[in-house]
């Protein structure tokens, strides 16, 4: 993710990086720090997050105008059995495809929506980019695919958020969006110990 981010930047050979993008970098440096870090530490500990938390950090992580977001986050959700830097990285991991593809976008806009369902919680990311080929659906999320017309990106962001959450007992989905752009649908399973609802948070 890191490296596609520096890709990005590097693409625009003449017109250097905002303070805003600069920081974006070093946001997504500092939590692969964590999630390194974590993973030293965490072998003993039961992985429980804030789903609908971590979806507002993906989102300012990835750098994205407030217009251009607009969220459906069901209340009180219980914690997913997933730790919180990784649903970032997982969130993160999609919406920065979005951002690519909605770069010739004349309104770039990306819908997030939570709920539960039985065990499961789910989350869908819309975005109304230049979407994916149905021939292409299948491969998505192979390593070091990529299909971006300017060749940007490592092609590693979604395989790595599949094997995410196929270790925490999750799965993702892509699909064609209805006049064009792309859905994704992320399921986390529900923390076996989040028998109360997550906190409610306030920006």
């Amino acid at each position: 993710m890191i490296c596609g981010l520096a890709q990005t930047l590097l693409a625009r050979r003449q017109k250097p990086p905002t303070r805003a993008e600069l920081g974006c970098l070093a946001t997504h440096a500092r939590r692969a720090c964590r999630v390194i870090h974590n993973a030293l530490n965490r072998r003993r500990a039961r992985p429980a997050g804030d789903v609908n938390h971590a979806l507002v950090r993906a989102v300012q992580a990835a750098g994205f105008r407030k217009q251009d977001v607009r969220a459906s986050l069901a209340p009180g959700l219980p914690l997913a059995a997933v730790f919180p830097d990784e649903m970032e990285s997982i969130f993160s991991n999609v919406l920065l495809n979005a951002r690519r593809a909605m770069k010739a976008s004349p309104c770039p806009q990306v819908l997030l929506e939570s709920s539960k369902k039985g065990k499961m919680i789910t989350v869908t990311m819309s975005d109304t980019g230049s979407g994916i080929p149905r021939e292409r659906l299948a491969k998505i999320f192979e390593p070091f695919y990529t299909f971006a017309a300017d060749a940007s990106g490592t092609g590693l962001g979604l395989f790595i958020t599949q094997r995410m959450l196929a270790r925490r007992g999750g799965s993702v989905n892509a699909a064609a969006r209805a006049g064009g752009g792309a859905v994704f649908s992320i399921e986390l399973p529900v923390a076996r110990s989040a028998g109360s609802k997550a906190r409610r948070r306030t920006k």
